[in-house]
């Protein structure tokens, strides 16, 4: 929701931009020149679409013609501990696919009378875990450490299993 200390200049030029494109169509309109259901199937814009404009303008004026994001975007909205339960199969079972995953997640969610995440979200979750969480669960510490350690210092178990070696670059001209 808007507050009316939102002022246009708060606002980038690509955005006031695209809200004064709204008000030129809806211009007509609010000068009482031209029916919106007529604006609707000129510019073939939907008629619910430009009386929402309308509305908006008229409360807030051209800030209200802005198009606002919404504050949940990118966030999942599934319960705790429904995501724990998640994180749970996927970290325990090595082999799962997120469908099995998804599948599991249905009969949890039915069991304890909860809301039923649909695939996408599930999926989005797992996409979404650590790969170093997920390479710590399945592969072990060494793998981890192999992989995303800053400082990988190497061990053997047995003599002559690393070897190291470097060379320097001699002047063999015969020149002394």
């Amino acid at each position: 929701m808007r507050t009316r200390k939102d002022v246009l200049a708060d606002f980038s030029n690509e955005k006031r931009q695209k809200a004064m494109g709204k008000y030129l169509l809806i211009e007509p309109c609010l000068m009482q020149q031209e029916a919106l259901a007529d604006i609707s199937k000129q510019q073939n814009i939907p008629l619910r679409t430009l009386q929402r404009w309308k509305k908006d303008y008229e409360t807030d004026g051209l800030v209200g013609l802005i198009h606002q994001s919404r504050s949940d975007a990118g966030k999942i909205r599934i319960d705790e501990s429904i995501l724990s339960e998640i994180e749970r199969l996927l970290l325990h079972h090595k082999k799962m696919s997120v469908a099995t995953i998804h599948r599991k997640i249905c009969s949890y969610c039915e069991e304890r009378g909860n809301p039923i995440p649909s695939y996408s979200q599930v999926y989005r979750f797992i996409k979404n875990m650590p790969p170093s969480l997920v390479k710590l669960a399945h592969h072990g510490e060494k793998a981890y450490k192999e992989s995303y350690e800053l400082i990988y210092t190497r061990e053997s178990n047995r003599p002559n299993e690393i070897w190291q070696a470097d060379h320097t670059l001699l002047d063999i001209s015969g020149r002394i």
